[in-house]
């Protein structure tokens, strides 16, 4: 099922939801979370959902791929998201954001083997990533409630919806061919979760509270990315992206 249809009926469903407990005083965000309750059962069920499921799966793909391979693959599907970046920084106003983002894409694809090599990153041009939830944001939509989202991941309600709404500004979910649309939407949810693999088993083993901990990463890495749109250049450093499965952050090597 598409995340915008998972994220539309959440959003109808929180008014009906009850308070839960509070959130762990030591991980301060700036999230609320009215349904903490709900949102701790289905963090745990995703946790058991990726340790016997998709942490196997990942496991085995990095053991048949090299980094090197796993890079490029993410490059590749990076530029395969251009017109979703592209399309929101144009929204946000974020003209030389736009800029940089298509010298990328007619770079890479031109030069790097349709995306596989991220030749204009090796010159200076960092890759960065928009959606639409940092688009709303840049509009001064606010954060709404903390969500957990079966299956895929954490986010406020507003990068939630966001994230779904994305989906209609990518030109491949237009192919009138079901089997394309599906496998490059699971490759791209895989991808995801083998971007999330050494982050999510660190909070897993780690944290006192791996769901606070979660939390307070999501937001101030978000907080983060929002910022961003006034600090492009040539060398800039790109963000971590927020710890959800939403997106395609940078958690699987560093070439």
């Amino acid at each position: 099922m598409r995340i915008l249809v998972l994220t539309f009926l959440l959003a109808i469903a929180l008014p009906f939801s009850v308070q839960a407990q509070e959130a762990d005083r030591q991980y301060e965000t700036g999230y609320s979370d009215p349904i903490e309750g709900v949102n701790r059962g289905i963090f745990t069920f995703n946790s058991v959902v990726d340790e016997y499921v998709f942490d196997p799966i990942i496991s085995g793909y990095r053991f048949a791929v090299p980094r090197e391979g796993r890079q490029a693959i993410t490059n590749f599907l990076r530029n395969l998201k251009t017109p979703v970046n592209l399309a929101n920084q144009l929204l946000q106003g974020d003209l030389n954001g736009a800029g940089v983002t298509l010298f990328r894409f007619v770079t890479n694809t031109l030069t790097g083997f349709g995306g596989f090599l991220d030749n204009a990153g090796r010159e200076g041009w960092a890759y960065e990533r928009e959606d639409l939830g940092q688009t709303l944001a840049v509009w001064g939509v606010g954060d709404g409630p903390y969500v957990v989202i079966p299956f895929f991941g954490t986010a406020s309600l507003r990068d939630a919806v966001g994230y779904g709404l994305d989906s209609f500004m990518d030109p491949i979910n237009y192919i009138d061919d079901d089997g394309v649309r599906y496998a490059y939407n699971g490759t791209l949810f895989m991808e995801q979760k083998n971007q999330l693999f050494d982050v999510s088993n660190d909070f897993r083993a780690n944290s006192l509270d791996p769901y606070s901990a979660m939390k307070s990463a999501v937001y101030q890495n978000r907080q983060a990315e929002i910022a961003d749109r006034n600090t492009h250049n040539k060398k800039r450093t790109e963000t971590i992206s927020e710890s959800n499965a939403f997106a395609i952050p940078d958690y699987d090597g560093d070439f």
